[in-house]
């Protein structure tokens, strides 16, 4: 329960060694593996948060949970073999669920189908819970990649109405505003992020990042 409770308050690094007290006496438990590994992305540690998901996944291959954040790690190695995989595996559990196909998604833009990719997002999207927010960050990423800044910003912003304490919206949301050269809105929104998660090293070196640009 502490573990949980740290993870909700952005301090990553507590809930992080709670969990893994916890895989000490239960070391197959995939949830509680699926959330090491999220609290360990959301720390930018993307060894470990891999390694975690990947674990979880081989333990319960139909628990679809954070399976599009380690579809999302997968791309940012550019482990292109993998993430195809991992979508097909997803696919075949529950294509309509939305993990699949931001996998599927991830999967076209890392093969320059554009089109294909953003079709496969709006699928994500249509099948998203609330408080899903990962195939709307996926979504603004891409409008970023496309140099689409307005409605990057945009779709940035519509995640942070459903996740406002997620660190990952708060980076990219500075991100495009600098690329746009936005310098002081890229700063405001850091200083908002650092107050609201002020145990967040990651809000702290976004603050840093966007002070120096």
């Amino acid at each position: 329960v502490r573990a949980h409770a740290f993870k909700h308050q952005n301090t990553h690094n507590r809930a992080v060694n709670g969990f893994q007290g916890l895989l000490s006496e239960f070391p197959d438990n995939a949830h509680l593996l699926v959330e090491l590994g999220f609290c360990q992305q959301q720390m930018s540690n993307l060894d470990d948060a891999h390694r975690s998901l990947e674990r979880a996944h081989r333990l319960d291959a139909n628990n679809l949970t954070r399976m599009d954040t380690l579809g999302w790690i997968l791309r940012t190695r550019h482990r292109l073999g993998e993430l195809t995989t991992l979508t097909r595996r997803l696919m075949d559990v529950d294509p309509s669920r939305p993990e699949p196909w931001v996998c599927s998604a991830l999967v076209a833009h890392m093969n320059q189908q554009f089109d294909e990719a953003n079709r496969s997002i709006d699928h994500a999207i249509q099948r998203c819970t609330p408080t899903l927010v990962t195939p709307i960050l996926v979504k603004a990423f891409f409008r970023l990649h496309a140099r689409d800044f307005a409605n990057a910003i945009t779709t940035y912003n519509m995640a942070r109405r459903l996740s406002p304490n997620d660190i990952a919206v708060y980076t990219g949301l500075v991100e495009t505003h600098l690329i746009a050269g936005n310098m002081r809105e890229a700063y405001l929104i850091a200083k908002q992020a650092s107050e609201l998660m002020p145990a967040s090293a990651r809000a702290k070196a976004l603050r840093g990042q966007s002070s120096h640009a």
